[in-house]
């Protein structure tokens, strides 16, 4: 099995309870000679994870997308409307 580094990151999810935490630097991990990339966010199938296990982000991405859309049928309905 093949595996590409340097397309892999990774993300460490912080606890929702802070007393929980046990350590904000984590180890270098490689694979082969590459070191794998740490995140706090990156985007999945077209959703946003984060570490803090909130999806506002993608909640937010999701809103403007969907007012864009509207905006655009509404500029249409109106263009067909008034014969133009």
């Amino acid at each position: 099995m093949k595996f590409n580094a340097k397309k892999t990151i990774c993300i460490a999810y912080n606890p929702t309870v802070r007393r929980k935490v046990v350590s904000y630097n984590f180890p270098v991990f490689t694979v082969g000679d590459e070191q794998l990339k740490f995140v706090d966010r990156f985007k999945y199938l077209g959703n946003i994870i984060t570490n803090d296990l909130r999806d506002d982000e993608d909640i937010e991405r999701e809103i403007k997308y969907l007012f864009t859309i509207g905006v655009i049928y509404l500029f249409l309905i109106l263009n067909i409307a008034h014969g133009r």
